[in-house]
């Protein structure tokens, strides 16, 4: 009786350290989809630092405390950069300022990629300029390759992307459309 007892003792423990810890990596998993995450797919050959900054609020008034900055190594093939918001930030709008290297001459911007919940939204080569413009004060771009370089390259500002707002806005409201 008493080897039944602490079997079935043992077997409920068991079976409540196993749920718990489903319970724990379902929050765990849940909490990371409650970020939104911006991945762009882009070739930069050197190492860069990028800089990504956002509004709430419909406008295109970016400032330092709503940007993240990520640094990347640089490849000879295109690569994947996610750049992660603050848990509970939903985004309006976006600009990029794609890097600090001078010796990154140019810049190839593939493709722009949103997450938020358990949705994506991307926008390819052939669409990203519908939603992003260059920031013509300090940037060019090929048109037949779409590579971006700085237009003085003996300053730091690399290339810059602001929104087409109405048109960013509504790609990134489809991410929140059931």
């Amino acid at each position: 009786m008493k080897v039944k007892s602490t079997l079935l003792g043992l077997l409920v423990a068991v079976i409540m350290f196993s749920c718990k810890n489903e319970v724990k990596q379902d929050e765990a998993k849940q909490e990371i989809n409650n970020k939104f995450k911006v991945t762009l797919n882009l070739l930069i050959k050197k190492n860069d630092t990028l800089h990504l900054y956002y509004t709430e609020d419909n406008s295109i008034n970016f400032k330092e405390e709503s940007s993240i900055w990520l640094s990347l190594p640089g490849k000879n093939d295109s690569q994947d950069i996610t750049f992660e918001l603050p848990e509970d930030v939903f985004p309006t709008q976006f600009r990029f300022d794609l890097g600090v290297n001078q010796e990154n001459e140019k810049i190839k911007l593939n493709s722009v990629k949103f997450d938020y919940l358990d949705k994506s939204n991307l926008i390819s080569e052939s669409l990203l300029y519908n939603c992003f413009r260059i920031n013509a004060d300090n940037t060019t771009i090929d048109s037949v390759t779409k590579e971006l370089s700085r237009k003085d390259p003996k300053t730091i500002v690399g290339p810059s992307l602001y929104p087409h707002e109405a048109l960013l806005k509504k790609e990134l409201d489809q991410l929140t459309l059931k």
